[in-house]
Parts: structure tokens; C-alpha cells; sequence
């Protein structure tokens, strides 16, 4: 019977385990020094082992020769665990098994002692999908469960599992593997099984993972089917088609990224366009693409600050000898400018049906970006131009007559200090951006006495009840610019709920009255206890 690679070649000890050295350490300390805990949870993204992890881990302790850290695969209870039939050893799947009903099962299991094993043991996978009612239902158990019972948990999503139940577990982080390790095992069992592939196409394998040894096995098994037979036959897997399995795996040759940087260096937009459209005329991902133009030049930004550093540089030797033609080509200024470019291109691609059409964009840009005008770049102008109009006139006369030429200028630019002043708010984060049309338009600092949350298509305002009594005068001109500014349909005022939620009898006694006055209102803005006046 055919079996998967992912299947075939799934560790069964921790010596097997790939890219997991410091988990794999510290679970074997603690099974040598028999200090087994009572709750593990093992987290990361899929197909880096942690349900390979934990299974290893339960054979270590029911193994007949344990606990040990290197158990048999020959005893019944190692054998039965291998292939799921441990009546000791239960896996649980979080999603269908999620509700309380499920735990109170649990809750109730827990208590017989195992059968035939050293412990009772139950693996609970994506355990973040169990119900707030389902935690807390577990939670006893898990804090004082019976000493033949362990734990292991495991989860893509480790912040959705509830600090409480954390807080009992000892919490291992898998982290994604690196395209050499995936490499290396790929190359082990390819060499093994006896097929002929080479080094090249391993490693568009181990790429396309993206971290994933079980995604990068069963891409191994698409490869092994696309090329049939010839894999077995090194000369003619020497003339298969890479630019047909680099389609089939959705990756970019680094080819395509060498010609993208000389043709960039050179400035040569025609022969860039010209790429980008073959590329997606061969059906290639061109969202892949930038994302691997974006990687590389990430690498070359590390490599131009830091030098060749691996442990810095996520790319392979002949990744690296490629990058080390072209640092010298670009500035600093120039590889964070075409990231930022590349990122937001990326974004409208996600979500646009013409991906090629933003990409196309994007390289204008990226060529040629001096005819890219932002506001940055406008605010400059404007200040420059500014600095002209109230200077020109001193530079040829100091006479009472350019004097007065000269302030007679300072009234004529009185709209280019309020577009400088319009284009600094623009440039400013949107909540900084309300806050100062609130100052601008009621006492200087009482925008600090109000909240701003930004919800969908709007704006909401939290403050204080005499806070919006103070700015009641100018509220519409404030709501009007805001509105204009931020582009939004509606801006909402709501009074702080924990203010008006104060018991009566926790309330500081105030003097009674219909309305504060100016006085006390300032005096509560500023939370000041009264207010002096000074001597000139």
C-alpha cells in the first residue's frame, strides 16, 4: 500500500525530529531527570511537528523501557501508540470535540487509572477551538489532575487559548523551519527512495513549504507524480523542465530576481514591464513574485548594513552570491524606498482582479521616483516657497519702502501658512490629527481630556460631561473638519459611561448648583484645586 511522504517519513523519536533542537532538549531534561510535568502545550504553524511532538512524547513515557528518551517502536504499548490504538493514549480533536459537554467526558476518564500504561495520557489538538465554558471546565482538572494523567496540547493559535490554562502548562513554541532544514531532510528521503532529483528543484521545494515540513513533503510527492517514471533516471530528470515545475510550485527561479535587479539598476523600465508581463502570461503568481522581491530586498538592505550575516539574512549560498553583485548598485535610501513601494503594491493586489496592473505601477515608481509627488515632498515645496516670499525683498534693498513691500507680502501669503498648516495635519496619524483640530478650536488642552476610537467609516468621541460643554460653541465647526479631514460620514460624542456610572454615595460632595461656572469648570479640567492669579 502507497503511503504519503508526510506519513512515511513522520519522525517516531525525537532524534528524527527536524528544526525543533531546543524543544527537543528540553523534553528530553525533563524525562531524564523524571520530572515530567502535568500539562504541555505545544504551539506554532502547521506541519512543524507538534502532533508529531506530542505522540513521541507519549511513547518516551508509556514505552515499557521508560520513561526514556529513545523508546523501543518494538513494545505494544510504543506500537499501539504509532498507530493510534492506545486505549491510555487519547487523541481528541479540539474543533468537533469542543463544547463542555465534551471536557465533563474528560473530567470524568481522568479518574480511572490507565489500563495497561504508566500514565493516561490526552493529546487534545487545536486546542484554542474549545469553548470559554469548555476551559473553565477543564481548568480544575488541569491545575490538580490525578498523577497517572499528562496533558499535551496543541494549537496554530496559542493566544486564543485562555491565560489560565496556559499558566498550568509548560508552553513549547515551535518555530517554522528554515528552508536548509527542510532541504537537507528532502534530499535524505528523495536519496532514499531512489529517485534523481536534483538539488535545484529540491530546494524550490523546500521554498514552496514555507516552513512546513508536511506542506514540503506532499509538494515532494506532486513533483515526484508530475515528472513519473524519468525520476528515477538521472539524465532525464536533467532534462525536465524547471521553469515548469517552478509554475507547478508557484515559485520564482532566482533568475527572474537576478534579471529584475540588473534591469532596475539600469533603470530600464521597458525590459522590467516586459518580465512582469511574461511571467504572468506563463501563469506564474505574480503576488508570489513580489513577495519574493520583497524578501530579496530586505536581504540586500541587511547585507548593505550588516554584511554576510546568516543569521540575519534568511537566503541560500546561491541566493547570497547573487545579492553580493548588486549592493554596491543601490543606496540605503533607494532599497527601503522600493520595499515600501513593493509592500503597498502587494496590499491592492490582494485585493484587486488586475494584479498586473498595480504591479505595473509600482515599477513606474520604483524607476523613476522623482515623478512620484507626496506630501511630504509638496509640505517642502510650500515651505520653500514660503521662505522666498518673506525673504526676497530683504536680499535687495533694507529699506522702509521693501519693508513695507515686504509685510504687504506677508498679508498676500497668509493662504500658503494655512495650506502648510492643512498638509502638516495631513501628514499627521489620524487620532493626533483630531486631537489637534480640537485644540485648534476650544482651550488649549482639553484635547487631552477626550478619547477617540476609529470604527468603520466613522469616528467616535469619548469625553467628559463638562468637557463637551466646554466645546458645545464650536462642536459643529470641530465635527465639520474632522469629517473633512479624515473623510469620514459621521462623527459620534458619547459621554464617558464611567462617569455617570459613580455611585451617589461615592460621589465628592460639590456645591449644588444648575451649572458650574467658568471658574469651577476650568478647575476641573485641569484637575487644579483653585486658581491664582500671579503679580506682573
Amino acid at each position: 500500500m502507497f503511503l504519503p511522504t508526510p506519513r512515511k517519513w513522520r519522525p517516531q523519536n525525537f532524534n528524527e525530529v527536524v528544526g525543533q533542537n531546543d524543544v527537543v532538549k528540553a523534553l528530553k531534561s525533563s524525562i531524564e531527570l523524571r520530572k515530567i510535568g502535568q500539562a504541555y502545550l505545544f504551539s506554532g504553524p502547521r506541519g512543524v511537528g507538534k502532533t508529531t511532538i506530542s505522540r513521541i512524547l507519549a511513547k518516551s513515557l508509556n514505552c515499557v523501557h521508560g520513561p526514556t528518551v529513545n523508546p523501543c517502536d518494538k513494545c505494544e504499548n510504543c506500537l499501539e501508540i504509532k498507530e493510534g490504538t492506545s486505549v491510555d493514549v487519547i487523541e481528541i480533536d479540539g474543533a468537533s470535540n469542543r463544547k463542555i459537554d465534551d471536557v465533563r467526558n474528560i473530567r470524568e476518564a481522568v479518574k480511572f487509572a490507565p489500563v495497561k500504561s504508566r500514565y493516561k495520557i490526552y493529546i487534545i489538538d487545536e486546542v484554542h477551538m474549545l469553548t470559554d465554558e469548555a476551559f473553565n471546565a477543564l481548568l480544575k482538572t488541569l491545575e490538580e489532575p490525578p498523577k497517572h494523567v499528562v496533558f499535551i496540547f496543541a494549537t496554530t493559535e496559542p493566544y486564543k487559548v485562555k491565560q489560565t490554562i496556559r499558566s498550568r502548562c509548560q508552553h513549547f513554541p515551535l518555530k517554522p523551519l528554515s528552508v536548509e532544514d527542510i532541504f537537507k531532510q528532502l534530499k535524505k528521503i528523495s536519496e532514499h527512495e531512489g529517485y534523481k532529483l536534483s538539488d535545484n528543484i529540491l530546494v524550490k521545494i523546500a521554498k514552496a513549504g514555507n516552513g512546513s515540513m508536511r506542506d514540503a513533503e506532499s509538494i515532494f510527492d506532486t513533483i515526484v507524480s508530475y515528472i513519473g517514471d524519468d525520476v528515477f533516471d538521472e539524465e532525464k530528470v536533467k532534462n525536465v523542465n524547471e521553469e515548469e515545475i517552478s509554475k507547478v510550485l508557484g515559485v520564482i527561479d532566482v533568475t527572474y530576481i537576478e534579471n529584475f535587479l540588473f534591469y532596475l539598476s539600469n533603470k530600464d523600465v521597458a525590459q522590467l514591464v516586459k518580465m512582469v508581463n511574461n511571467l504572468s502570461s506563463k501563469g506564474f503568481d505574480l503576488k508570489k513574485f513580489v513577495e519574493e522581491l520583497i524578501i530579496t530586498f530586505r536581504n540586500l538592505l541587511m547585507m548593505k548594513e550588516f554584511g554576510i550575516d546568516k543569521s540575519i539574512i534568511k537566503a541560500l549560498d546561491s541566493e547570497i552570491n547573487v545579492l553580493k553583485n548588486f549592493t554596491g548598485k543601490f543606496s540605503k535610501e533607494d532599497l527601503i524606498f522600493v520595499q515600501n513601494v513593493l509592500i503597498k503594491a502587494y496590499s491592492e493586489m490582494r485585493t484587486s482582479i488586475n494584479e498586473l496592473f498595480h504591479l505595473e505601477n509600482a515599477l513606474f515608481k520604483i524607476v523613476d521616483p522623482d515623478n512620484v509627488i507626496t506630501l511630504s515632498k509638496l509640505l517642502e515645496e510650500v515651505k520653500k516657497l514660503r521662505e522666498s516670499l518673506k525673504f526676497g525683498s530683504n536680499d535687495k534693498q533694507g529699506s522702509s519702502q521693501n519693508q513695507q513691500k515686504q509685510e504687504s507680502s506677508l498679508v498676500k501669503i497668509d493662504p500658503v501658512d494655512s495650506l502648510i498648516e492643512e498638509l502638516e495635519r495631513t501628514t499627521l496619524p489620524p487620532e493626533e490629527m483630531v486631537k489637534q483640530i480640537i485644540a485648534e478650536n476650544s482651550i488649549p488642552g482639553i484635547e487631552k481630556k477626550v478619547k477617540v476610537q476609529f470604527l468603520q467609516n466613522s469616528v467616535k468621541l469619548v469625553m467628559d460631561k463638562s468637557v463637551k460643554e466646554m466645546i458645545q460653541k464650536e462642536l459643529d465647526k470641530i465635527l465639520s473638519k474632522i469629517k473633512s479631514s479624515l473623510n469620514v460620514q459621521k462623527v459620534e460624542i458619547f459621554e464617558d459611561v464611567r462617569v455617570s456610572e459613580v455611585p451617589q454615595s461615592k460621589q465628592p460632595k460639590q456645591k449644588v448648583s444648575e451649572e458650574l461656572t467658568t471658574e469651577e469648570k476650568i478647575v476641573s479640567l485641569f484637575n487644579a484645586e483653585e486658581i491664582k492669579t500671579f503679580p506682573k
